[in-house]
Parts: structure tokens; C-alpha cells; sequence
């Protein structure tokens, strides 16, 4: 088999997602079943695998109880202790019983395998990419010095978000102004419409939800991502959009999380200073920036290309 015909079934859909597992008779009319989401995973797993021979997979985008655990350090009763002891379990028996974990970050692989290791199972978690991201050839951005201003990406729904980005006006915008930088900041997401950003400052935009093709365009004139997150989980989408796009981003530690492997395109700074002088350097050394978008987009090339990421489907669910 070359290739992998997919179905797609969620609950809305079907309505009852146990009913439609329930009414399978005979031969199963999938090799493999893919659950995704703690809660979903937890819930339908041992019906799939009542099914017999099918072999039960669980994606995660990432693990739900340590990105919750990070975040009690920022926000004040963000989530209780007996939240997180009840979703690590979920998460650990899920780790247990599936025959293949798949998570998108390198760290959180890691992680599981150690988990199954302490308890005397196999390791059985292994890395696939978020997703396949459509990029530019290296070289292939506009020039440099056609480009300003900064951009984030993401959702007002998401609390990493707003907090990251108070933190940026709060932190780091201030140092940045006071080195001479005056170019625009613009906020993208949706929902972020009713975002208030914590500060005077009025060289920003905040534009809300944007069509695909508007975010493409504003991605080929903008000069920097921006990715300013103090806690969170999993390897971030709104990176990889970016870099996808050519354009380099300046993150920290937990905006990086799951890609060490792709310096130099993405070494996360340490803090709000050092957030600041990476502006200013990507905001006027030219050689710098392109060096930093081919690197990014080489990066994606060997990694997130559709050839790569279907490679690695091939070879984790089909041993091809």
C-alpha cells in the first residue's frame, strides 16, 4: 500500500460515536484508528479496541497537564491541583494502552517514553510533525529591506496568548522603543479583536480575524514574527506559519518548545532584554535576516514538507 485512504469521525457527525463504533460487524473497514484529544482518546479508546484487530493510535498537539501545570505559574487559579492530577491520569493511561503515541514535539516524546519505561513497558512514542506547511524555496522571501514591522499570530481564546502578549507591551516594547525601533506592531488572531494591549504605545495595529489571503500579504511585508510566550505546550503552529512564510521569528524558551533541532532558524532568547536586542539586530542587519529565513525555511523542507511528513506517516503507521 503507497498510500492511505482516511476517514474522518467526530461526534457531531455521528452523532453517537459509540452507536456507529457499535454497529461494525464483520470484517473492520480500517486497519488503523487515529484518536486525538485526551478527553475523546480516553472516552472511545477501549471500544476501538474492542474492534479487534485494529491498531489504536493517539495524537497529541500536546501534553494537556504539563502545559496546565506551567501555566499555575502565571496565572492565579488557572486550574486546580485536582484538575491536573485528574488529566494526568487520563493522559498516563492513554500512554498505557495505546499501541503508537505520536506527539509533534521531540521534548514531549521523550517524555512519554520515560513515563512507560519507569512502569516496565516499551517505549512506543514517536515524533510527527503538526502538520505539512506549504513553504517558500530558501531564498525565495522578498528582500529584507522591503519589510517592516512585527506580527503575532494566534487566538484570543488561547490564555498563552493574552499573556504573552501583555508580558511583550509590559517587557519587552518598552526596551525596543528606547533603542530607537518605531516600527508597527500588528495583532492577528481570532477573536483578538477585543484584545486591549497594556499599553500607550500607538505604533500598533490590532486587526483581528484576517482572510488567508490577507494574512498572506500582510506575512510578505511584515520584517519579524513575534512568539512571545512564557508557558505553554507542544510544538507551536503560529512558528511554523511564520517561518513557512520566510519570515523570522524571535521567541522564548517555551515558544521553541519540541524544535531544537531547527537552529539556527529558531534559538529562543532568555529574556525580555535579550528579547528586545534580537528586534533591533533582525530589524536592521539585513545579512542576519536572510540568513535566519533560509535557515527556517531549509529547516521546514527537511521536516514539514508534504513529502516528509507523509514519509513519516507511512513508515509509523504502516511500517513503510
Amino acid at each position: 500500500m503507497s498510500e492511505l485512504d482516511v476517514t474522518l469521525v467526530s461526534r457531531r457527525r455521528e452523532c453517537d460515536l459509540s452507536k456507529w463504533l457499535g454497529s461494525m460487524s464483520g470484517p473492520m473497514p480500517f486497519d488503523v484508528a487515529v484518536l486525538s484529544r485526551p478527553l475523546v482518546a480516553a472516552t472511545y479508546g477501549t471500544e476501538v479496541r474492542l474492534l479487534g484487530s485494529v491498531r489504536c493510535l493517539y495524537y497529541g498537539h500536546d501534553i494537556h497537564h504539563r502545559r496546565l501545570l506551567a501555566m499555575r505559574q502565571f496565572v492565579n487559579n488557572a486550574v486546580s491541583a485536582w484538575e491536573l492530577m485528574c488529566l494526568a491520569r487520563i493522559e498516563r493511561k492513554i500512554w498505557r494502552e495505546q499501541d503508537i503515541v505520536l506527539y509533534p514535539s521531540a521534548e514531549e516524546v521523550e517524555y512519554v517514553n520515560s513515563y512507560r519505561a519507569h512502569i516496565g513497558l516499551q517505549p512506543n512514542a514517536a515524533l510527527l510533525p503538526l502538520w505539512s506547511v506549504p513553504c517558500l524555496p530558501p531564498g525565495g522571501a522578498p528582500s529584507p529591506t522591503l519589510r517592516r514591522g512585527m506580527l503575532f499570530v494566534g487566538s484570543y481564546g488561547h490564555a498563552p496568548n493574552l499573556d504573552g502578549l501583555d508580558w511583550f507591551f509590559g517587557e519587552v516594547l518598552p526596551r525596543a522603543r528606547a533603542m530607537g525601533c518605531r516600527d508597527m506592531v500588528y495583532i492577528v488572531g481570532s477573536g483578538m479583536e477585543r484584545y486591549l494591549p497594556p499599553t500607550s504605545d500607538t505604533d500598533l495595529k490590532v486587526l483581528g480575524w484576517l482572510s488567508e489571503e490577507a494574512l498572506r500579504s500582510l506575512y510578505a511585508r511584515v520584517r519579524i514574527a513575534l512568539v512571545p510566550l512564557r508557558y505553554g505546550g507542544g510544538v507551536k503552529g503560529k512558528l511554523l506559519e511564520a517561518i513557512a512564510h520566510g519570515v523570522p521569528c524571535i521567541t522564548t524558551a517555551a515558544g521553541a518548545q519540541g524544535l531544537s533541532a531547527a537552529k539556527p532558524a529558531i534559538e529562543p532568547v532568555r529574556d525580555a532584554k535579550q528579547f528586545a536586542d534580537e528586534i533591533m539586530l533582525l530589524t536592521e542587519d539585513d545579512d542576519l535576516w536572510a540568513r535566519k529565513s533560509a535557515a527556517g525555511l531549509n529547516y521546514l523542507q527537511a521536516t514539514c514538507s508534504r513529502a516528509a511528513v507523509k514519509r513519516s506517516i507511512m513508515e509509523l503507521i504502516l511500517g513503510k
